[in-house]
């Protein structure tokens, strides 16, 4: 997985290193998001939202003033809480940390400038690769919580995420071509991340956009 992550990270640099300056807009982001499971098993009911981290490059290419193709790469941890019956006896509070390497391919609508800001829409596709998963919830047995014996469990996850997001903010001018970055989210998942055929569980997810562009 680390061979693939490399391989990814050198094609990107080396698409970023051909494109012609004045179009292409380079930045990083740091998007704190709160997560959620949904599944089509009523034996899997939610517990809960958990805490997450998006974090990485930003790359925007300029298809003209007001359209661009919005890209980059991160680092995606996000996960939730459920709680799986489908063993009475044995009743798992999931507390599931999944953390994907994103390369997003987005459109982005932006405004003139008014003022210091361009306000703008985005919408597009979010694939992901799984680099690590982990479940720090517990098992209960009858009365008795037990820590969950298997914390990593990256053999019942999908290599694959893909969601859909959507989203808007604002671009604050620093000067010259330097702005912050700033809006909201929401990142609905398209794909089943448990590779359990039986049942289909969501990762879904709403974040806080915070970023620089250069």
């Amino acid at each position: 997985m680390k061979t693939k992550s490399l391989l990814i990270i050198s094609f990107l640099l080396l698409i970023f290193s051909k494109t012609q300056a004045q179009d292409f807009y380079l930045g990083f982001r740091v998007d704190p998001t709160i997560g959620f499971f949904q599944s089509d098993d009523a034996r899997f009911k939610s517990d809960g939202s958990k805490l997450g981290l998006n974090f990485g490059i930003i790359a925007d290419y300029k298809l003209t003033e007001n359209y661009l193709l919005g890209t980059g790469i991160s680092v995606n941890t996000m996960g939730g809480k459920f709680i799986d019956t489908q063993d009475l006896t044995n009743i798992k509070n999931n507390n599931y940390s999944l953390r994907y390497l994103e390369i997003p391919i987005t459109l982005k609508l932006r405004t003139n400038e008014i003022g210091y800001s361009k306000y703008f829409g985005q919408f597009g596709l979010t694939p992901g690769i799984n680099i690590r998963a982990r479940n720090n919830g517990d098992l209960k047995q009858g009365s008795i919580l037990i820590p969950n014996p298997k914390k990593d469990i990256s053999d019942e996850i999908n290599d694959f995420r893909v969601g859909l997001v959507i989203g808007g903010g604002v671009e604050y001018s620093l000067g010259d071509r330097t702005a912050f970055i700033g809006g909201l989210s929401f990142n609905n998942g398209l794909t089943d991340i448990s590779d359990d055929k039986d049942y289909k569980v969501l990762n879904s997810y709403v974040a806080l956009n915070l970023g620089i562009i250069f």
